[in-house]
């Protein structure tokens, strides 16, 4: 065994050698092992039975913080995004927040990395599917009261929304992928809903220092619904349009954000635009 500045490289007599990547808390990450690979620990086979990997438990943050990935399932993207390739890690973010509201926070890996890079936030975390909200709640359990989490969508009333898996012309979103819709859709589910303002008015925040978008087209409605009494309260948006299967979206978020709104370098698919007014 020998080191090397954060690089331990293990000598076996019978196997290669492998080497590992120290981390700052001491934790030991294998140089060779990149998250993209969970795709292939799907099963484990034992004594000739074969058991299926429904989960798995990763730690991040040097092992400050642990979340859980379904190995077949886009969790593993949307980890590599989060958690890899830190597409919220811009220089676009303040360098304090005390409020923010995640829209489409998934299985909450986004959460999660706001609440580890702001300490004193308050966070409002809205998923509209049952299976992925299950695990937002087991990834920020440890946050305990400084993660509100709520299961139910944005949309331009109060009430209830039709949660569906296909686009309007009927294509499959795919794996994980959900939509909301004021129209009926063959195998959709009733989730709640609510204005953008009245979750703000839930939360009790008379300000957004950050608001996080992501919810696979309905920005369309939500941007096209006088979107002015929310946005002039919020300081940075962060969100992700979706063009390809809602046209139009990307129009009517920028044309309600033209006024007061400067847009910043975009990272990932994320686009960045902050608040001129409130800078």
């Amino acid at each position: 065994m020998s080191q090397s500045g954060n690089r331990l490289t293990v000598h076996w007599d019978k196997y290669p050698e492998e080497v590992f990547i120290v981390t700052a808390s001491g934790t030991l990450i294998h140089e060779s092992i990149q998250p993209l690979h969970i795709t292939t620990l799907q099963q484990l086979t034992s004594k000739g039975l074969t058991f299926p990997i429904r989960r798995m438990t990763l730690a991040v943050f040097d092992g400050a913080h642990e979340v859980i990935v379904r190995p077949a399932s886009m969790d593993v993207s949307t980890f590599e995004q989060i958690f890899v390739n830190r597409d919220y890690d811009s220089a676009n973010l303040p360098d304090e927040a005390t409020t923010i509201i995640d829209l489409g926070a998934n299985v909450g890996y986004a959460t999660v990395d706001f609440a580890h890079r702001y300490s004193r936030a308050k966070i409002v975390a809205v998923e509209p599917d049952a299976g992925n909200f299950e695990l937002l709640q087991e990834n920020v359990r440890a946050l305990d009261s400084r993660v509100v989490a709520l299961q139910g969508a944005v949309w331009t009333h109060d009430g209830e929304i039709n949660l569906c898996a296909t686009t309007e012309s009927g294509a499959a979103l795919g794996s994980d992928a959900f939509r909301v819709s004021s129209q009926q859709n063959p195998g959709g589910k009733p989730v709640p809903c609510w204005k953008l303002s009245t979750l703000v008015e839930k939360a009790g925040f008379d300000h957004i220092d950050i608001l996080k978008i992501d919810i696979e087209g309905a920005e369309l409605e939500l941007f096209s619904e006088n979107p002015e009494p929310w946005l002039s309260k919020t300081g940075l948006l962060i969100i992700e349009t979706h063009e390809r299967f809602r046209p139009g979206s990307d129009q009517a978020v920028r044309q309600a954000l033209a006024a007061h709104f400067e847009e910043l370098p975009a990272k990932g698919e994320n686009l960045f635009f902050r608040n001129t007014a409130l800078a």
